[in-house]
Formats: C-alpha cells, sequence, structure tokens
C-alpha cells in the first residue's frame, strides 16, 4: 500500500520499499539483498559518525514518507493471505495452504499478488484447519482454491491481497 502513496514524496536518499508478509522502508544504502535471490533486504551497516549529512537527509526523507502515508483516508482492512503450500496448479487455478494474517476471508473475495499486480485472482474454495493447542497464536490455515488470471504463477511465499470487486 504504501509504496504508491509515498512514490511522490520527496526524496534525499534513495529508499527501499518492500511489503511481503511485514513492510520495509530502509534507505537503500543500509540494505543488502541476501543470497540465492530472495527478495528480503536486511539491514547491512550502520551509518558511521561520518554520514551525518545523510542521516540528516534520511531523517527529513522519513518524516515526509511518513507524512504521506498519515494523510490518506483510513481504509478498510484488507484481507492478506500469505501461500505457504502449493497443492496443485493449473494456468488459472491454483489449490494452495495460506496463512491468513488480516481481515476476513470469504468465498468470492478477489485478491492481487503484492509482488506482481498483473495477477487477479477469485477465492473459489476456502476450508479452514482447526486450531490445535500447539497451532494456537499462529495465523490460521486454510486450504484455498483461487481462479483468475496468474494463478499458476503464485509461488510459495507470495503475499495476496484483496480488493474490491468494482
Amino acid at each position: 500500500m504504501f509504496m504508491s502513496v509515498v512514490k511522490d514524496a520527496p526524496q534525499n536518499v534513495t529508499w527501499v520499499f518492500k511489503e511481503r508478509r511485514n513492510s520495509l522502508i530502509a534507505p537503500s544504502r543500509l540494505t543488502q539483498h541476501e543470497q540465492g535471490g530472495e527478495d528480503h533486504p536486511d539491514l547491512a551497516i550502520a551509518p558511521s559518525g561520518n554520514d551525518q549529512q545523510f542521516c540528516i537527509a534520511a531523517s527529513h526523507d522519513i518524516d515526509l514518507i511518513i507524512h504521506a502515508i498519515a494523510a490518506q483516508p483510513a481504509l478498510p482492512t484488507a484481507t492478506r493471505l500469505y501461500v505457504t503450500q502449493i497443492a496443485k496448479v493449473s494456468p488459472d487455478e491454483l489449490v494452495c495452504i495460506v496463512k491468513s494474517f488480516t481481515g476476513e476471508a470469504r468465498v468470492g473475495m478477489l485478491f492481487r499478488a503484492v509482488g506482481a499486480p498483473d495477477i487477479e485472482v477469485r477465492l473459489a474454495a476456502l476450508h479452514w484447519y482447526p486450531l490445535r493447542p500447539e497451532t494456537v497464536g499462529r495465523a490460521p490455515l486454510a486450504k484455498v482454491t483461487l481462479v483468475g488470471h496468474g494463478a499458476g504463477r503464485i509461488d510459495p511465499k507470495e503475499l495476496l491481497v484483496s480488493f474490491p470487486d468494482h
């Protein structure tokens, strides 16, 4: 969500904006990509004492970014599903196991993949797994069937976010 909001915010330094299970906003100078092609930057280095100008510029930017996000009207909580396992896949259908992070998933809802906005799928079937004592406190798990454009391109670790049906 915040990537589209802050792209017009003035930037004195280059920033990394990532949204997966959690969101990250960080100066790109302080991040490095993990080995193996993972798409999650980790903090790499701390600025040294002689980086005063960089720190001032980054501090100014983050204030502008926070204000740009805060100025947006409150959106209804989107349903966020995180794909953990793939059970069956075809070009326009995917059966998989998901964790539910926010919102209330319902059959008929539309979802987009965060990393691939051209993927749009509809939740066609939903089966919640019962909670067990060892899973209390974790995100609820469900077996779902997703149908639509790009369903076969959804991978494990993909975050799906609901959007309104127009």
